[in-house]
């Protein structure tokens, strides 16, 4: 439940802000859920082990911005400065106002803003948005969700952000698709409809593509695109072509050298010994784990 944002409301443990501003200690928390766990069954102990791992990650991620702290500023790869990503204001003040023209997108920005949280998957695709078909670079993207969560930890947001970007040269791109996301999470299109009432009266077949709704249908929803809601920024398929490219442009043979490095002091400890890997592989595994 925890990543559609109609159930993770209540589907995670909404304890973050707590351990954010310190009125909850990890070591506490940890001691509870273990407790707990011992006496649970069934799916709710796989449920606390998997939250328990969460806790876990919580600490690796802090740890990584103690080990580098001028990554709340610089591209954790060197070569990622590369990237085509200049700032375009309009595309920006689209963004965090949540109206880029796709539904899950700015009903996900809309709920931040009000709510001050949003579950990490969200999160996630926000970030993925504003970073590949967009283009934006991630430092303001960064700053303005700092601004907004409720939970904000710089040891994870920084991280958490860098690896949705796509500059820490060790995960894989996640370019998240906005209507897959919306169709998968949001079926019948509630949050989408609650949180963008532009759309309330959009029937399900258009919901989440309203801009391909011929001009009639748009008159009889009381939603016409470009005047009552905003058509999307950019062709989304070509604009993640586009940055696909991008980013193959700048992965030679020094990339994964580089990543190699980055992956051996930032990715994760935990890995089955007998497991092998090499080369492009290596660099592109170390780490994948996320709290998003």
């Amino acid at each position: 439940s925890i990543s559609s944002p109609l159930t993770a409301e209540n589907g995670c443990s909404r304890l973050s802000p707590y351990l954010a501003v310190g009125c909850i200690g990890m070591r506490e928390l940890v001691q509870a859920v273990q407790n707990r766990r011992r006496a649970a069954e069934g799916r709710w102990k796989a449920s606390l082990s998997a939250f328990e791992s969460r806790l876990w990650w919580h600490c690796h991620f802090i740890q990584k911005l103690e080990d580098q702290p001028d990554m709340e500023i610089q591209n954790l790869h060197p070569l990622t400065e590369q990237l085509n990503r200049p700032f375009d204001e309009e595309k920006f003040e689209a963004w965090k106002t949540g109206n880029t023209g796709w539904p899950m997108v700015d009903a996900s920005m809309r709920y931040l803003i009000a709510n001050g949280w949003v579950n990490f998957r969200m999160r996630a695709m926000l970030i993925s948005i504003a970073s590949y078909p967009l283009a934006l670079p991630w430092q303001p993207v960064s700053r303005y969700l700092a601004s907004l969560f409720t939970d904000y930890e710089p040891g994870i947001h920084y991280p958490q952000v860098q690896m949705q970007a796509g500059t820490t040269g060790i995960n894989i791109p996640r370019m998240y698709n906005p209507i897959l996301q919306a169709q998968r999470l949001d079926a019948k299109g509630l949050f989408v409809r609650r949180w963008v009432p532009e759309l309330q009266h959009v029937s399900d077949q258009w919901i989440f593509e309203p801009w391909l709704m011929p001009r009639a249908i748009q008159e009889n929803s009381h939603c016409i695109i470009g005047e009552d809601y905003p058509a999307p920024l950019v062709d989304f398929a070509a604009a993640t072509r586009r940055a696909r490219a991008d980013l193959k442009s700048v992965r030679d043979s020094e990339f994964f050298t580089t990543a190699q490095v980055i992956g051996e002091k930032h990715g994760s400890r935990k890995r089955n010994s007998s497991r092998r890997m090499t080369g492009k592989k290596k660099a592109r595994d170390a780490g994948q784990m996320t709290l998003f």
